[in-house]
């Protein structure tokens, strides 16, 4: 009879059952999740069920917790997002009919190039707020003021629940230009200014965003 503590055994799915490596690794996470090494403040010789309830509490989907290379293994492994510097300078997208000159760029391409740069690093607060406005759903996917609001407001303080949005302003100058005004005060407005003009936050690609701290 097997030990009623051990976990549920993981395992590949069927398309990747043959591959050696990809087994030899189910194998290996099977083996130290049911029979772990001792772990400092843990008994000599932990049960898997200390395991486990070492691995729950760790929360690892919870990336709001998280700081340093942890933070980017769960950003990138969980939820496809990657940390990288953030460039700041004049932009302008590249990919639209009369950006570019003939056999200059790959057809159907779109890019954004900037001149005059300098490069932001981005911090683990920062970076957080990225994955955040990247990857929340609870506004749903249609856009509105309203949505990109809530948005802006919520990369600037962090808290996803807040629906404040009276300190961060919204203008269509023309029918695709969109200026968003927020206090200059703010701590992440010039790497809101940054990712919004890198795109690295997710934004409809009609429109022609740009960020003002007033």
């Amino acid at each position: 009879m097997s030990n009623i503590a051990n976990q549920i055994r993981a395992y590949a799915y069927q398309q990747y059952s043959d591959d050696p490596n990809i087994t030899a690794w189910f194998a290996a996470y099977n083996f130290s999740v049911n029979y772990p090494t001792p772990i400092e403040g843990s008994p000599t010789s932990p049960s898997a069920q200390n395991y486990l309830d070492l691995m729950n509490n760790l929360s690892l989907p919870n990336y709001s917790n998280k700081t340093d290379d942890l933070l980017n293994w769960v950003a990138e492994n969980i939820y496809g997002e990657t940390r990288h510097s953030l460039p700041i300078g004049t932009s302008r997208p590249v990919g639209l009919i009369d950006t570019y000159a003939y056999d200059e760029e790959t057809s159907n391409s779109y890019r954004i190039q900037f001149s005059d740069t300098t490069t932001f690093t981005v911090g683990d607060g920062v970076f957080k707020s990225i994955v955040q406005w990247n990857i929340f759903k609870g506004d749903g996917f249609q856009f509105t003021v309203t949505w990109l609001k809530r948005r802006v407001h919520r990369f600037l303080n962090g808290n996803p629940f807040s629906q404040n949005t009276f300190d961060v302003s919204v203008a269509f100058t023309t029918a695709t230009n969109v200026v968003i005004t927020v206090p200059a005060i703010s701590t992440y407005g010039t790497a809101l200014q940054a990712a919004v003009a890198s795109r690295t936050v997710l934004l409809p690609f009609q429109y022609q965003f740009s960020v003002v701290l007033a």
